[in-house]
């Protein structure tokens, strides 16, 4: 009997979460069910790269950049992730051996993670795979439970989730309300197409990586601030450190509404609620501070031309997105109109429509702003119009229109509609990147040689940009030339390293200088194409190489020429030059058809080179002294 009563208090105890879990299945098992499903459909494409093999070649994880419909921000991002892979972290300069000691690279915390988690389940693009789903699910899980908060039905929450889906497609889409009458911006959405682009929330790193932290944020926060209790605080405190660690265009936008939250808060003499969210906010800072830490570093210590090549402009208000910020705050003000600012989730609902908008058009404070209409704003006004849309449709007038059960009708057709759309429109982006993520098994050879063989100190030469993306990506090596949207180098530096690699392979001056100057009608972007073969966009893309390392720098293409032509006495020398790479580290040559897109008339002399690895046509040379055995002047490949 002594044993029965010892024993008893905690099997009753122990029942109750299994009583709890129970009734949440009950109650909500169909709709995480659904909110799962739509959560592996976003991923699916992931999964289909790494257990599908095509017909001829072999499958990679990596596009060329633009060139697939799954595309550069979908797969390993070039080496960051490789680098986490290989033990290297904190990440730094991913591209250049000589520049590895640069200070830490900002929101690089997800690259890290994921390269991490590669190590556990075989491979970098395996760790994508994975995170990227546990990401998805716990994004969209949550999404439904806010849902579920604003409008109390569970069939109304799990019926908007495909309607979100379709509405944040469309607004990145068209970019607004307006440009839908435009022919060329509404049939593609139409029929189904995804223009080469899966949908917004399957992009990595964001928003798929944020989508969790940011909606626990939105659910934690009111209750934080209305004094539902400390594990409610420190739950919107991880949250909201968790974004600082992920994704600044999101951090920097909560920060936004959450200050102007605490500004209504002291206006309306709210002391203890306005305390309480300063509390969260500040033990949030604690928390990101080594993120926050890194960021100053970099910011200060990143040289000027640098600052210009990601896009970061001087301190300004941008008129041209005017129209754009003023469709989406005319949409909102109805739904903003109707919401009873007496809830404090309200007032943070209201708050987070806005601070995108606000942020958009200014300019100076970080780094391509327009981030915040495309990746931001789609997400940040769910909230606001799910609660003033459940306002509405509660309003005398409407709610004697609108029987419940008709609502509800319609809903669920309309969310049947909108899920279809969003499996129709990943299988059909999943048929147009068959090819683009193929590359022949020589090359596969090749770049598995180079796995087996190389280390982040030997560094592997190519005038190729998509050559150097996969080696990037597929290899733990360094590159000779690099993305300068991601190095902290000097453009002095940068433009060195593109012409000795260009006259080392023997590009005349006329092919050289046609992948510096910008001749496009697309301020140099080289992809814009979505009806281009993969083929076509990879060798359109090998003709932007300004494009690949400028970037943002390039805004007046007659400037930019102008200063291109600069660089031409300087190239006529390094073709003369002799041992033109020496310069930097160079440790392999890499040939495949890509390095010989160009005709390759007299490669400098003095570069000495045997074969290290041939595969068919792709061969891997290893740069040698002149004396070794087996040594020969490179000829071109």
């Amino acid at each position: 009997m002594q044993r029965a009563m010892t024993l008893g208090p905690p099997a009753v105890s122990a029942d109750l979460p299994v009583a709890a879990v129970r009734d949440l299945i009950r109650r909500h098992g169909l709709a995480i069910l659904v909110a799962l499903l739509l959560a592996g459909t976003l991923v699916f494409p992931r999964w289909w790269v790494l257990a599908s093999s095509p017909e001829d070649g072999v499958r990679i994880p990596i596009s060329p950049y633009g060139a697939g419909a799954i595309g550069y921000d979908e797969s390993l991002y070039t080496s960051s992730i490789r680098h986490a892979f290989d033990g290297h972290v904190p990440v730094s300069d991913p591209y250049l051996e000589n520049h590895r000691s640069v200070p830490p690279q900002r929101n690089a915390v997800p690259h890290e993670v994921i390269g991490t988690v590669g190590r556990v389940v075989g491979g970098p693009f395996e760790g994508l795979a994975v995170a990227t789903t546990l990401a998805a699910a716990a994004g969209l899980v949550l999404l439904y439970t806010l849902l579920y908060r604003i409008t109390e039905s569970r069939w109304a929450a799990v019926a908007l989730i495909p309607i979100v889906l379709v509405g944040i497609h469309v607004l990145n889409q068209a970019e607004g309300i307006l440009p839908l009458r435009h022919k060329e911006i509404l049939a593609p959405i139409l029929r189904i197409d995804p223009e080469r682009e899966l949908h917004a929330w399957s992009r990595f790193p964001a928003p798929i990586f944020v989508l969790g932290p940011f909606f626990a944020a939105v659910l934690a926060l009111p209750r934080a601030v209305d004094g539902a209790g400390r594990r409610w605080m420190l739950l919107a405190a991880v949250s909201l450190a968790l974004l600082v660690y992920t994704y600044a265009y999101y951090w920097t936008a909560v920060a936004v509404a959450l200050l102007g939250w605490l500004c209504v808060l002291g206006l309306r003499r709210e002391r203890e609620q306005a305390v309480r969210l300063a509390k969260t906010g500040a033990l949030a800072l604690v928390m990101a501070l080594p993120e926050l830490i890194v960021l100053a570093w970099s910011t200060v210590s990143l040289p000027d031309d640098a600052r210009a090549r990601v896009g970061l402009e001087g301190l300004a208000i941008d008129t041209s997105l005017a129209v754009t910020i003023l469709q989406r705050l005319a949409f909102g003000v109805p739904f903003l109109a109707v919401l009873n600012y007496g809830r404090s989730r309200n007032v943070l609902y209201a708050g987070l429509f806005l601070a995108p908008l606000l942020l958009t058009p200014t300019t100076g404070l970080i780094p391509q702003p327009w981030h915040f209409h495309t990746q931001v704003w789609g997400v940040f006004a769910i909230p606001a119009l799910v609660a003033g849309g459940a306002a509405l449709l509660s309003a005398a007038p409407v709610a004697r229109l609108v029987s419940g059960g008709r609502a509800l009708l319609a809903l669920s057709v309309l969310a049947a509609i909108c899920a279809s759309y969003v499996v129709a429109m990943q299988a059909r982006a999943l048929a147009q990147t068959d090819d683009a993520f193929a590359i022949s098994r020589d090359e596969e050879s090749a770049l598995a040689w180079l796995r087996v063989h190389t280390n982040d100190r030997d560094t592997v030469v190519s005038p190729s940009v998509t050559t150097n993306l996969l080696l990037a990506s597929l290899t733990p090596a360094s590159e000779y030339i690099a993305d300068g949207g991601f190095s902290t180098a000097h453009d002095e530096e940068l433009i060195e390293r593109i012409l000795r690699v260009q006259a080392a392979f023997g590009y005349s001056e006329e092919a050289a200088f046609l992948r510096l100057n910008i001749l496009n009608e697309f301020d140099g972007f080289p992809v814009n194409d979505a009806t281009a073969t993969t083929a076509d966009l990879e060798r359109d893309l090998e003709e932007y190489l300004a494009f690949f390392t400028f970037s943002f720098e390039i805004t007046d293409q007659q400037a930019f020429t102008d200063r291109v032509n600069t660089w031409r006495p300087r190239y006529r020398e390094l073709l003369d030059t002799d041992a033109v790479l020496s310069a930097y580290p160079a440790d392999y040559l890499y040939c495949s058809r890509r390095e010989r897109f160009f005709d390759a008339e007299a490669p400098a002399p003095g570069t000495y080179v045997r074969p290290a690895h041939e595969s068919g046509p792709v061969v891997v040379y290893e740069i040698v002294a002149r004396g070794d055995e087996g040594a020969r002047e490179f000829t071109g490949c």
